[in-house]
């Protein structure tokens, strides 16, 4: 049987990844299977690549546009016509996806116009395909002008975005955990207390700036927290605000159980430039 529907799972977890490789076959069952996995992915916050070479993927019903429309993000849907090179295009772009070393400095990376070693550029795709792709947020693999790259698209959300945003969750759940786990006596439940922990989430904020997930500016969401003035000059000037209500608000509850005030955190996207437009004025 023709393999038209391969997929790959990243379980991610905070100390080890697993890996597992699953293959259907049959376009009515392989998309009703993958969907059910997509949600299981989608509710254990677990990223899930599908790789598809079948052209009614992308259409009204199909298996990209389903995951698109039930705004499963963390399943990344690829796309490639011919179905002898779709098994590589799945393990070459995950590889090169999840390649980025957070703990360095200008490392986040977008997938958009990147190269896949080991891969050939799709020679059954048609700007039709693509056309249909860029409204499902499939992403395809072609030849421009003689060079294979990625075309990426965000109608899922792009997968940087996605991928990136997994990481800090992550990291953030494991600053949280260091800060409470090394400490050689208690963190007393006061606002110097609130200090230390809010001080191990900043620094993750901060390698988020480093590595450029996030970058300072301005905020266009209609929703603050903590002072507004406050918080949209954080935004601002580091790209991050991290704010705790006072530990003297919080209820005699939550006190009694030594559960902090809830911490929060707002982010601004630094982005990334996929295109561009050029307009030239001549003179005689």
């Amino acid at each position: 049987m023709k393999k038209n529907l391969i997929a790959l799972v990243f379980l991610l977890g905070l100390t080890a990844n697993l890996t597992a490789q699953i293959t259907v076959t049959g376009a009515t069952g392989a998309n009703l299977e993958a969907l059910r996995a997509a949600a299981v992915a989608q509710s254990a916050g677990k990223l899930l690549f599908l790789a598809d070479s079948a052209a009614a993927s992308l259409q009204n019903g199909g298996l990209a546009y389903e995951v698109e429309e039930a705004s499963l993000n963390l399943t990344r849907v690829l796309h490639y016509t011919g179905a002898t090179g779709l098994d590589g295009y799945k393990w070459a772009y995950a590889g090169r996806g999840m390649s980025t070393n957070f703990s360095a400095v200008n490392t986040a990376q977008t997938m958009n116009l990147k190269s896949l070693a080991g891969v050939t550029a799709d020679d059954g795709m048609t700007q039709t395909l693509l056309t249909a792709a860029k409204a499902v947020g499939a992403d395809c693999y072609v030849n421009i002008a003689g060079l294979s790259c990625v075309m990426s698209y965000g109608a899922n959300e792009f997968f940087d975005d996605v991928y990136n945003l997994r990481w800090i969750i992550g990291a953030l759940e494991v600053a949280g955990f260091n800060f409470l786990r090394t400490a050689g006596t208690k963190i007393p439940q006061t606002e110097q207390g609130m200090d230390g922990l809010k001080g191990a989430y900043r620094r993750v904020c901060s390698q988020a700036v480093s590595n450029g997930f996030i970058a300072p500016g301005e905020w266009t969401g209609s929703d603050t927290f903590g002072s507004p003035e406050d918080f949209k000059r954080n935004i601002n000037d580091f790209g991050f605000y991290i704010y705790s209500s006072p530990v003297a608000t919080q209820s005699v509850a939550d006190r009694a159980a030594r559960i902090a005030p809830t911490v929060q955190i707002a982010l601004k996207y630094s982005g990334a430039i996929h295109s561009t437009n050029v307009i030239v004025n001549i003179n005689k």
